[in-house]
């Protein structure tokens, strides 16, 4: 009795090595999780990507509508500027414009006229009525007349206003601050100064 053929399968493997005896072969992720992460970090530090900065908040959002036609803020890449806008539901538009536009900031301190008449006057009032001639019996109301006389005396020599302005390829771009927001601009102001002079934009003028 024979017994019937065994069949022996045979099987062929293939491989391909790179042609180029240098190559070098990559390791797989799972074995060389270092290596992945130090070619991420390779990558960031090659394409590095400049975020834009804020230098000096002058407008506040919420006081957009009262200060019309003046810059709002400034940034690394831009001036935002406050446009008034006649007859519409809004009644101003946020414009922005490339800093590289501007060739040249200006700065100055301005005293504002309009508060010193007004404390001159307040004082020359109180010094007019505690010199005149006064009835016997009449009733001098001493603390106003001294809180008239110090109010008087401090719009008469405090006021001062920062005013920034700002020349583009077409036009002159301004912000001046309010008579008693000075000292509490002064550091937005100083940001704006010490920026503009690293890029060789600053010219300081004389107050005024």
């Amino acid at each position: 009795m024979l017994s019937e053929p065994v069949r022996i399968m045979s099987f062929q493997f293939s491989f391909n090595l790179p042609s180029n005896p240098d190559a070098q072969i990559m390791p797989s992720p799972k074995a060389g999780s270092q290596f992945w992460r130090n070619e991420r970090e390779m990558n960031t530090q090659e394409q590095p990507t400049m975020q834009e900065e804020s230098i000096a908040i002058f407008v506040h959002p919420d006081e957009y509508a009262r200060n019309p036609n003046q810059v709002a803020s400034v940034t690394t890449r831009k001036i935002v500027f406050v446009k008034r806008k006649e007859l519409a539901m809004k009644p101003f538009e946020l414009v922005e414009f490339p800093l590289g536009q501007c060739s040249r900031i200006t700065y100055e301190t301005r005293h504002a006229f309009l508060p010193m008449m007004l404390g001159a006057f307040l004082v020359l009032l109180v010094g007019f009525i505690l010199s005149s001639d006064i009835p016997a019996g009449t009733r001098v109301p001493v603390g106003a007349l001294a809180i008239a006389f110090m109010f008087g005396g401090g719009l008469m020599f405090s006021p001062k206003r920062h005013r920034f302005t700002f020349v583009m390829n077409s036009r002159k771009l301004k912000w001046q601050s309010k008579a008693g927001d000075y000292k509490y601009k002064m550091g937005s102001t100083q940001k704006l100064i010490a920026f503009a002079r690293e890029k060789g934009l600053m010219v300081e003028l004389p107050p005024i």
